[in-house]
This record gives C-alpha cells, sequence and structure tokens, in this order.
C-alpha cells in the first residue's frame, strides 16, 4: 500500500523523505518515489503500516510545510475497482427487473406458471453467479 504526500518542497530527497517518515511515524517504509510535481508517494508492507503512517504524517510539518497524505492505488486497480462495482449495479439492476416481472405475472393471477419459473430461475441465477 502507498501513500501519496503533497507538500513537499522541490528538490527534497529521497532519502530526506524516507529518514522523516521513519522519524515520524516508527514505521518501516519500503520505497518512495518524487513526482515531478514535489508530490511523493511512499510505500509500504502493508495497508496497515500505511494507515499508521497517514493518520501520524497528515498535518505533520516538514521544513515548515504542512503535508498532506491521501492513500495512493495504481490506476490499474481504481480501473479493476470501478468495473467490478459497474457489474455489481448491472446485476443489481437485473434483479430488480426480474423481480418487477416476477410480480407482475403474481398479480395477473399467477396464470402463466411457465413464465414464473423462468423468471425465477433467471433471479436465482443472477444471485448465485
Amino acid at each position: 500500500m502507498s501513500l501519496h504526500v503533497k507538500g513537499f518542497r522541490l528538490g527534497t530527497t529521497v532519502q530526506e523523505v524516507i529518514d522523516f517518515f521513519v522519524a515520524q511515524t516508527g514505521q518501516q517504509v519500503k520505497g518512495a518515489k518524487i513526482t515531478n510535481t514535489g508530490a511523493v508517494l511512499v510505500s509500504f508492507a502493508d495497508r496497515e503500516t500505511a494507515r499508521v503512517a497517514k493518520e501520524r504524517i497528515n498535518g505533520a510539518l516538514f521544513n515548515g510545510r504542512e503535508l498532506e497524505a491521501y492513500y495512493f492505488e495504481p490506476r490499474e486497480l481504481r480501473e479493476l475497482q470501478q468495473l467490478k462495482l459497474m457489474d455489481q449495479q448491472a446485476s443489481e439492476a437485473k434483479r430488480s427487473l426480474d423481480i418487477g416481472s416476477l410480480s407482475a405475472a403474481l398479480s395477473a393471477g399467477g396464470s402463466d406458471l411457465n413464465k414464473i419459473d423462468q423468471t425465477l430461475v433467471g433471479i436465482l441465477g443472477s444471485l448465485l453467479g
């Protein structure tokens, strides 16, 4: 897990960042990279270590400047999470539609049992699939 940290001055070295994080947080830093905007990506071994570091660094001063820390996840992971969310939303919409069809069939007196069976199979398939 990584943190995206804003507030460092241009010219700050990776070693200065690592030393500062270790001193301020007591957490082991896996690595650091300085972007061309002066922001820093700091990597940690796991999410919990990053969480502790974020709590301790957010608002801390480095050479008189206040730091802002945010969780950072690679673009590919964010895109994958977005696709997963869209799939979940599509499944929920289909379930709602299937349940609406079932409700309409039952309201009509349940005369078309074959349609009710097909709708139930569709609902179960979307729940289990």
